[in-house]
This record gives structure tokens, sequence and C-alpha cells, in this order.
């Protein structure tokens, strides 16, 4: 602590603010370092100890002078080597099978298109949205908590699709073979992240689980 290089630390570093007030502390007293002598430390204490009298032996053959430090401490850390960007699953899927070295293109033909993405799209994302979140309402308050969404987000969808998209998520919801997944223990939009070596090189790699449950039988992982 308290290391600087050739420029003195400022004086309101944490560092510099503890030494003033420990050089005007009667608690304190000044003792060199163990390791540098040329360095002044400072020790605290409140509570006055008892004199400890010293082993048998120790007072005969005192310490000349301690070992010297590893040359290691004194040489440059190597230099830090940063991961290219995150891939995806399906990105490193895709460098570990083709040939060539070429990061694939990760854009979406629907949602990253130029222009608005199809209803199908817009109607499959609230339907995602839903059954991420209503889980975690209570069961008598689904419904009006679909309904609002819906409401909101399929404002200009053709008639009667917002019925139909909510009926179909509660559907599901309260079916009793998907009751494990969407059971209080369960979690929505789990992400992970690892590191992967593809071609002789450390990827990283992150992505999101739509859904996990855990159960004493198996674990389900749904996309």
């Amino acid at each position: 602590c308290g290391y600087h290089g050739k420029r003195q630390p400022s004086p309101g570093t944490w560092h510099s603010i503890v030494s003033r007030a420990l050089l005007g502390a009667p608690e304190s007293s000044e003792r060199r370092h163990p390791a540098t002598a040329d360095v002044a430390v400072h020790r605290f204490h409140m509570t006055k100890l008892p004199p400890v009298a010293l082993a048998e032996g120790v007072a005969e053959h005192p310490i000349e002078h301690l070992a010297p430090l590893p040359d290691t401490l004194f040489q440059p850390l190597p230099p830090y080597e940063e991961l290219p960007r995150p891939l995806s699953p399906s990105g490193a899927s895709a460098l570990i099978e083709e040939a060539n070295d070429a990061i694939p293109d990760t854009r979406s033909p629907v949602l990253d298109a130029a222009t608005e993405p199809g209803f199908a799209v817009v109607r499959g994302l609230a339907l995602h949205k839903l059954l991420q979140m209503l889980p975690g309402i209570a069961e008598t308050e689904r419904h009006g908590a679909a309904e609002r969404y819906l409401a909101r987000t399929g404002a200009d969808w053709p008639d009667g699709e917002r019925d139909r998209a909510m009926d179909a998520v509660l559907s599901i919801l309260s079916d009793d073979r998907f009751g494990a997944l969407f059971s209080p223990s369960s979690r929505a939009e789990v992400a992970v992240m690892g590191s992967l070596e593809v071609k002789g090189k450390l990827r990283s790699i992150s992505g999101k689980i739509d859904r996990l449950a855990v159960t004493p039988q198996k674990v389900s992982i749904v996309d």
C-alpha cells in the first residue's frame, strides 16, 4: 500500500489521509519496514499490552537479516491478452465446423432487416415475453397482466389475435406436463458465459437459456 512512481501521490488519496492521521495520533508509533529499511511504516494500537518475554535462546541468536526478495517480484507482468468479442453459442459452433477462421454474420434476416419485422415475429416476441414473466405472477392475476401487456404490445394486431395469443400462453402455463418448467424454482433468461478453445484460440462465449428448471430427477434447458 502506498506505492507510487516518480510523481508523489495526491494528498487526497486514502493512503495519504490515513498517513497524516497516524502521524499526529498518540496511539501510533513509527517503525521501519521489515523488507525495505528506508521506508517508514506506522503502527496504530489502543490496548497497552504487557511486555512479552523472549523465548529462551532468542536473545542470544538475534535475526541478523531477512531473506532477499525474489527477483520475479521486480519483473514486469506479462502483457494482458484481451479476448475477442464474445461469441454466441451458434457463432462458436460455426467457427468449429467451418474451415476458415471468419466470424459468421450473426444478424437475423428478419429481426435485423431494414424494414419492420412481420406480424409473426412481433407475435412470437410477445409470447416469449409472456412465458418469461407470467410464471412469476400469482395465478389469479396472470389473466389480467397478460391482457394489459397485449393491449399495449398488440394494439395494432388484427382482430382476435390478442385473445388467441393469451389463450395459447395461459394454456401452456396451466398444463400439468409443463408444471416443473414454470414452477417457482425455475428461472427465465438465465445468462451463461464461459471460454472455449476454438482452433487454438481462447474465445469467450455468452448466451441465455430461455428457461431452466432443476428437479431431483433431471435438469431441463428449454429454448
